[in-house]
């Protein structure tokens, strides 16, 4: 009895929710919807068809809204991920498929068009979640990711064509180095 009186609170908890969001927030995710979910302690990270980036229901970068040199638009995906090992296994949805999976504590984003054209860390394991500046471009486009070595502060990015980038916890990212 008790259980059931639970579950109806919930389900009209939810329903709550949802009829007191934001008109505009709402029309937006309905208008754009998920390619991609991560979960993170800060709630889902959620990638949109158009490349947008949400972090629990916010909008942390808006894709197609920067260009490329040539114009063409650019949209966010995810490039490599640092999986939080303490965090329970939760379901999430990639394009249009669900799975079991850990949380997030950083991600690396690539910005796109053709071709990669910059890359941003994504950290959230502090306070506050922490978007880096945009690092990789030389010249019209961005090398390839190859390698991610994390680290607790410091974290090493191997580029396929022989630089690294040099990220510092809730910093900046530093670099190119050549090696």
């Amino acid at each position: 009895m008790k259980l059931t009186k639970a579950i109806i609170f919930l389900l009209v908890f939810s329903l709550s929710q949802i009829v007191s969001a934001e008109p505009d927030k709402l029309d937006f995710v309905k208008s754009h919807p998920i390619k991609q979910e991560e979960s993170s302690k800060f709630g889902l990270i959620q990638l949109t068809d158009d490349g947008s980036v949400l972090l629990d229901g916010k909008l942390l970068l808006q894709g197609n809204s920067e260009k490329d040199d040539f114009d063409t638009t650019i949209d966010y995906s995810i490039a490599d991920t640092q999986p939080d090992k303490k965090s329970p296994w939760v379901e999430v949805q990639a394009h249009g498929r669900k799975y079991k999976h850990q949380s997030v504590s950083r991600l690396i984003l690539v910005g796109r068009s053709q071709n990669p054209v910059f890359y941003r860390v994504l950290d959230l394991t502090g306070k506050e979640p922490y978007i880096s500046e945009s690092f990789g471009k030389d010249g019209h486009w961005a090398d390839e990711l190859k390698n991610t070595r994390w680290g607790k502060d410091k974290t090493f990015i191997e580029m396929k064509y022989g630089t690294v980038y040099l990220y510092t916890k809730g910093k900046k990212v530093e670099g190119p180095f050549a090696y």
